[in-house]
């Protein structure tokens, strides 16, 4: 059962570099985009993209596995999709770049946690749960 939410909103994003060609999301038509989790990604990209007139048919996917940043930095794709707004936009920055984030919340994915906090029904009073939410 669900206890409680670590991260309340979404940390995913489609990421681009800020000095490339691409300045919106309709942008990335014909372009290449990075991903790691097929599927979930996959779907995301592709709700964005249709609330936009496009769909995944209209870029080229490509599997970077868990290297997002680097593969954007290094041109092997124009964007990512994956990229924690927390995370990645901080190394391209270490990385002396600057990144520009699309949220799927902006582009019809409705808002979501990205991290919940679950324990057994049967354990719901145990003392460890609200000293992981509280300190007293």
């Amino acid at each position: 059962m669900r206890v409680g939410s670590l991260i309340s909103s979404p940390l995913n994003s489609v990421v681009v570099l800020k000095n490339s060609k691409i300045k919106t999301l309709a942008d990335l038509k014909g372009k290449k985009v990075g991903y790691s989790v097929s599927g979930f990604e996959n779907v995301l990209l592709d709700t964005m993209l249709h609330s936009i007139g496009l769909s995944n048919q209209d870029v080229k996917l490509v599997n970077v596995n868990w290297s997002l940043s680097p593969s954007l930095l290094m041109g092997q794709v124009d964007a990512v999709i994956g990229a924690f707004r927390n995370f990645e936009l901080n190394q391209i920055h270490l990385e002396k770049q600057e990144g520009v984030a699309f949220f799927p919340e902006q582009y019809g994915v409705p808002a979501y946690d990205e991290l919940i906090l679950v324990a057994n029904k049967n354990n719901l009073a145990s003392k460890k749960i609200s000293a992981f939410f509280y300190r007293t």
